[in-house]
């Protein structure tokens, strides 16, 4: 079998590799590579899913043969290169008013269960903490194209005020504009404010910590917030405070208090500019 299988590649001029064909120790290792390769490309399948932002609410998307993704049931959709394109080319249609891009997966789905959007006309967006290219593009384009309010939802830390300039300037921290379409210049920030931090019990409150500090010093300096004097003064009383305040904190009150805040907020525009 040695032999007919040399002489065929000798016919053919290939390498005994170009066929896949080893000494057994040789094969093994290969068969062995493979797995781990196969292992590899499944756990990064896994890795890009948990990180992947979602959308929910009164949003269509109609991709390119016409057929429609609507995203107003269950807990939303993970946001697919197709929702941008479809965005990018103006084909989302959408009976909202206002686009909520939510800090946490756990407060959006909360959202989602609720069905927010059927006590305000709005489309939720999460980047699940640090959002992706696609979550940003998708945002930026929905904001452009549908002409929605846009507001932010995320805790009152460093990390939720760092998060919210990601989404407003783009993924150049150093930048106070951008000309890049995955970014949302008009989002505003709805909450949580330093009001809210102040109205829970002391107990929820967190204290910051070393990085949380290190954060907020360079947040000082960043020209998104140095121009903008009612973020500055968050930040400020962040760092006078030296105390911190998860969304979840809001239950403390009531467990209808994020909903009351983010509606109330959202149909008053109480939100900062």
């Amino acid at each position: 079998m040695n032999r007919l299988l040399q002489d065929l590649l000798g016919h053919l001029e290939l390498p005994r590799a170009s066929l896949s064909v080893f000494a057994s120790e040789r094969g093994r290792q290969l068969q062995q590579q493979q797995q781990q390769q196969q292992q590899q490309q499944q756990q990064q399948q896994h890795d890009n899913m948990s990180f992947a932002g979602s959308v929910a609410g009164l949003v269509t998307f109609r991709n390119d043969d016409g057929a429609e993704i609507s995203c107003s049931s269950g807990s939303g959709l993970m946001i697919s290169e197709a929702m941008v394109a479809a965005a990018a080319a103006a084909a989302a249609a959408s009976a909202a008013k206002y686009l909520l891009v939510v800090e946490k997966d756990s407060i959006f789905q909360a959202l989602c269960g609720l069905q927010l959007w059927n006590l305000l006309p709005c489309v939720l967006i999460t980047g699940r903490g640090f959002p992706d290219f696609c979550t940003r593009a998708l945002l930026g384009h929905l904001s452009q194209s549908l002409q929605l309010e846009a507001a932010f939802v995320g805790d009152w830390d460093p990390h939720g005020i760092y998060i919210y300039l990601t989404y407003k300037y783009g993924g150049r921290p150093s930048s106070s504009s951008s000309s890049s379409c995955c970014c949302c210049s008009s989002l505003r920030w709805l909450g949580l404010l330093h009001a809210d931090a102040a109205a829970v019990p002391a107990s929820a409150l967190l204290p910051l910590e070393k990085r949380d500090k290190a954060l907020l010093a360079s947040l000082l300096q960043h020209p998104g917030v140095a121009a903008n004097e009612k973020i500055k003064n968050e930040c400020k009383l962040m760092k006078e405070k030296n105390c911190k305040c998860e969304v979840e904190a809001l239950e403390c009150i009531d467990s209808s208090e994020l909903q009351r805040v983010i509606t109330t907020r959202a149909l008053r525009r109480l939100w900062l500019e």
